[in-house]
């Protein structure tokens, strides 16, 4: 039984930069897995790879963002901030 469905990409999500849109599917899969582990100290792993991986694709999305002059960038930075807080404060709890 599913406790819940795959973290499904969809094309409306492409932004057109073949390396951005690699590392948002990544993030996508790395989601995935994190529920098809079966112990604790799995999920724990699967977890912190998510968080790594997130901020490493936030810095360089915000490093393209900064290239094209993104005009709210500042902006993004700042959900980018509270995203991984968030996902922080997920994985103390957990």
């Amino acid at each position: 039984m599913k406790i819940c469905q795959d973290i499904a990409w969809n094309d409306v999500y492409t932004l057109g930069d073949p390396s951005i849109d690699a590392e948002h599917k990544k993030i996508f899969s790395l989601a995935n897995k994190v529920k098809q582990c079966d112990s604790e100290d799995k999920i724990k792993d699967a977890v912190k790879e998510v968080i790594t991986y997130t901020k490493f694709h936030f810095a360089n999305e915000e490093r393209y963002m900064k290239e094209i002059d993104y005009p709210d960038l500042v902006q993004h930075k700042k959900i980018h901030r509270e995203l991984i807080k968030d996902l922080g404060d997920f994985f103390k709890t957990y």
